[in-house]
């Protein structure tokens, strides 16, 4: 899958779930300050995101290490790529 791919459909959940409903989320949106994530809607994200990508559980969504929804697409390319390599 194309890493741009990847990441508009990323952005997607990531508006999707949002706390602050009104945020506009772009690739560089930090989760916290300017989208309202805390620990549980960080670790109901990771869920999202493993089931729309059927992907593994990843440590780290679940850990919080992601800032900005661009890191989140990251982590989410690379399962992505390690499954298939």
């Amino acid at each position: 899958m194309q890493a741009e791919a990847v990441q508009e459909r990323v952005l997607s959940v990531v508006s999707d779930m949002a706390p602050f409903r009104d945020a506009r989320v772009r690739p560089e949106s930090l989760l916290r300050e300017e989208l309202g994530y805390d620990s549980l809607s960080l670790l109901e994200l990771a869920a999202a995101l493993e089931d729309e990508f059927r992907i593994p559980a990843s440590a780290e969504l679940d850990a919080e290490v992601a800032d900005t929804a661009r890191q989140v697409a990251g982590i989410v390319l690379a399962k992505i790529n390690a499954l298939a390599g």
